[in-house]
This record gives C-alpha cells, sequence and structure tokens, in this order.
C-alpha cells in the first residue's frame, strides 16, 4: 500500500547524472510515455513516429540512471520483449544540485545542457511549422527585486504544473493536440545585450509569425 502511494508522488532528483540523463528532449518525451504506464521501447518509438533503433541506447540511459525500471518480460516471435516503466509519475529536481551554479560547477553544466536542449527542440519544432495557427514567441526584460524574483519563481512554476494537469474542453467532435510551452525565467542580473523591441514583430520566416511578448522593463505579474 506504501509503495503504491510513493508510486503517486513525484520523485525528487538528486543526482546530477539524472538530472544529465534527462538532458534531451527525446528522453523527456520518452519518459513522459513510460510514466504512462509499462510500454516497450518499440511502442514508445511508434506513438513519437520514431525509428526504434534510435530509442535503445537512450531507453537504456534512462534504465542506468535509475528513471524507469524493467517491470516485465515477454516472448513475441522468439524475441524478448522488455516492458518499462518510469519509477514516478513525475520528477523534480532537486534545487540544492545547483547550489553552486555560481562557482561553475558541474551543476551548472548540466542546467545549461537541458535548457540547450529544449531550446533546441523549441527552435527545431518552430522550423517544421506550416499554415495556422501561428506560433508566439517572444521575450521580456522584467525589473524585479530579489524578493519579487522568488515570488514570480513560483508563481511561473506553479502556472506550469498546471498546464500540464489540466483537460483540454473540447466539443464532440473536436480533435486535441499537443502545444509545446517552452519557458526560461533567468535570476536578475542574468539578462545582459539589448531587449528586442516587443511592440514589432522579430524573426519572422515564412508563415511563421514570431511575435514578440510583454513589453520589456515592466513590472513583474503579481
Amino acid at each position: 500500500m506504501a509503495d503504491a502511494e510513493s508510486r503517486q508522488q513525484p520523485a525528487r532528483l538528486t543526482d546530477l547524472r539524472q538530472v544529465r540523463a534527462i538532458a534531451n528532449p527525446l528522453r523527456i518525451r520518452m519518459l513522459q510515455l513510460f510514466a504512462q504506464g509499462p510500454l516497450t521501447t518499440k511502442q514508445v518509438a511508434d506513438r513519437l513516429g520514431e525509428k526504434p533503433s534510435r530509442l535503445y541506447n537512450h531507453a537504456r540511459a534512462l534504465e542506468r540512471a535509475g528513471l524507469v525500471r524493467l517491470v516485465r518480460t515477454a516472448q513475441n516471435r522468439g524475441t524478448t520483449e522488455r516492458y518499462l516503466e518510469a519509477v514516478a509519475p513525475g520528477f523534480e529536481v532537486d534545487e540544492s544540485l545547483f547550489a553552486m551554479a555560481r562557482s561553475g560547477s558541474s551543476a551548472r553544466a548540466a542546467a545549461y545542457a537541458m535548457a540547450s536542449g529544449l531550446l533546441r527542440d523549441t527552435a527545431a519544432r518552430l522550423e517544421a511549422i506550416t499554415g495556422a495557427p501561428e506560433p508566439l514567441v517572444g521575450q521580456a526584460a522584467v525589473v524585479v527585486t530579489p524578493r519579487e524574483y522568488e515570488r514570480l519563481r513560483a508563481r511561473v512554476h506553479r502556472w506550469i504544473e498546471d498546464l500540464g494537469r489540466r483537460k483540454p474542453r473540447r466539443g464532440r467532435h473536436e480533435k486535441t493536440a499537443e502545444a509545446l510551452l517552452t519557458v526560461a525565467l533567468l535570476p536578475p542580473g542574468s539578462a545582459t545585450g539589448a531587449v528586442p523591441d516587443s511592440r514589432s514583430p522579430a524573426g519572422r520566416t515564412g508563415k511563421k509569425d514570431s511575435r514578440a511578448g510583454p513589453r520589456s522593463g515592466g513590472r513583474p505579474p503579481r
């Protein structure tokens, strides 16, 4: 009973090796599917539209990091199918891992690897978009005190969690599709260089319309 209850709680990542293991957008998408229940790597590949051969090494990396586990095997036409499942329905990164980030430790490298991987994935998806509706891409510099930043950070974190839990409101014949949101909130003093004028569109390419976000230099949302 206790194990069943703990299975419903997010797992806290306390090892940098685990953070590095998911510093890859494809592995994050795989982990999301493994969190839904036991699946073979081939089943995950089919759902992601990928070749199974591309995912086997990624699945082994997730297993070595202790993020997924083998729950059963089955024989199918002379081959052994391995069913993997995420060890938790969700994962949270322990902030203590990044306590030494200011000194340029490996924690910063892990955070950078995760951020760069997510941003590369976002850019690749943006490049592949055709037709409507159009994507929204923007940047805003927000003037805050350290206390306001902490409140804003907590609010953005709760907002992302709420979005992940929401259920679509659709009509009987409406189809649903996944929309991707990538958010990066950097601490005060880390934003350097000029901020683009948010009143004009930025980075138009073909049919994609990358509209800038809120006006820069504004007050943080309350």
